[in-house]
């Protein structure tokens, strides 16, 4: 179920630096009317690091998701990272709850994991989850 109000974070444990926009998670929600289930009607992003760039040991946290006119039950999404030359470690993207409409979020960590990307040299991966 997705929250009212919601962001994602990205810890980056890759031992390098990532470039600005090197991070998205794209979406395709749905919710629930009279038993029906219907999705958006595209696409569309609910995360860029849009940081300059994300040291090695550090997190970025996205942008707020207000979600209180379109009352999205949930979604799958794709969380997609291009890792730089020499990269070595993981990636990890946390889903943030803000229950007073963004003023306050759980402390860089504490947010619930929802996708883990490793990598061992540079490249594009992508990875998918549901909420």
């Amino acid at each position: 179920m997705l929250a009212h109000t919601y962001r994602f974070s990205l810890r980056n444990e890759c031992g390098q630096t990532l470039a600005q926009n090197n991070a998205t998670v794209t979406a395709r929600k749905f919710k629930w009317s009279a038993g029906v289930k219907s999705y958006d009607a595209s696409e569309d992003t609910d995360y860029t690091m849009d940081a300059a760039s994300l040291a090695d040991g550090s997190y970025d946290n996205g942008s707020t998701v207000d979600n209180s006119s379109d009352l999205w039950d949930g979604g799958d999404f794709v969380l997609s990272i291009t890792a730089p030359a020499s990269a070595s470690g993981e990636f990890y993207l946390y889903y943030d709850v803000s229950t007073d409409g963004g003023t306050d979020w759980p402390t860089n960590g504490y947010g619930r994991l929802v996708a883990v990307i490793a990598f061992t040299s540079s490249g594009t991966k992508s990875t998918e989850f549901s909420l």
